[in-house]
């Protein structure tokens, strides 16, 4: 067996070493870079209605809802396509189909903790990099006010609410997407507790 040469060893630590520079690299402090904040949490068909809407769009972010429902879409669709496909054309057509949006939602997902989508080529280093991506892929969004209220251990609340009214403004939204409640009942809710005696909303 022949010796290992100077080059395999720096090889080696560059694969190690290179995704932990970045990996205890801290994001950027302030605004967030990359634009405003995704809506509101998507589900499965709209994450997926998404991923191929935004098909080659890596400028923007992408929640971690968004993010995590396209890579299921295309994990399961993937799985059953080569199940089906003895000759591997279909899944090779498929997969090559989908490599663009696949890195466009990555590059979003990685703007939305304010970090470049670049960074994603750190998954060409297994497998500290692609550990360091899962980790940035699961990790919440990076704004400015986040960033504060992170620091604090609380969120913030806008000024003249109380946590408790914060808190029970957004369950009443919540039950007004849900449908449980319409919009003027919300409404009516919303202004007896900034004004009035709190309303306990319930589940």
């Amino acid at each position: 067996m022949g010796s290992v040469s100077i080059w395999h060893w720096l090889i080696v630590l560059a694969v190690i070493c290179l995704p932990l520079v970045f990996a205890f690299r801290q994001a950027p402090a302030g605004p967030n870079r990359f634009g405003p904040a995704p809506g509101r949490p998507m589900g499965l068909y709209d994450a997926v209605e998404s991923f191929f809407r935004n098909y080659v769009t890596f400028s923007g972010r992408a929640s971690r809802s968004e993010f995590w429902y396209a890579y299921l879409f295309l994990f399961i669709t993937t799985v059953a396509i080569s199940l089906a496909d003895q000759n591997g054309i279909v899944g090779s057509l498929w997969s090559l189909g989908t490599l663009l949006p696949a890195f466009a939602i990555a590059a979003r997902r990685l703007h939305d903790i304010n970090r470049s989508g670049w960074l994603q080529l750190l998954s060409w280093l297994p497998p500290i990099g692609f550990i360091v991506l899962l980790v940035w892929w699961c990790t919440p969004p990076r704004d400015a006010a986040a960033n504060e209220s992170d620091a604090q251990g609380v969120a913030t609340p806008p000024a003249g609410l109380s946590l408790n009214q914060l808190e029970l403004i957004e369950r009443l939204a919540r039950l007004k997407d849900s449908g449980a409640i319409s919009a003027e009942e919300f409404e009516a809710e919303k202004r007896k507790l900034l004004g009035g005696p709190s309303v306990r909303a319930s589940d």
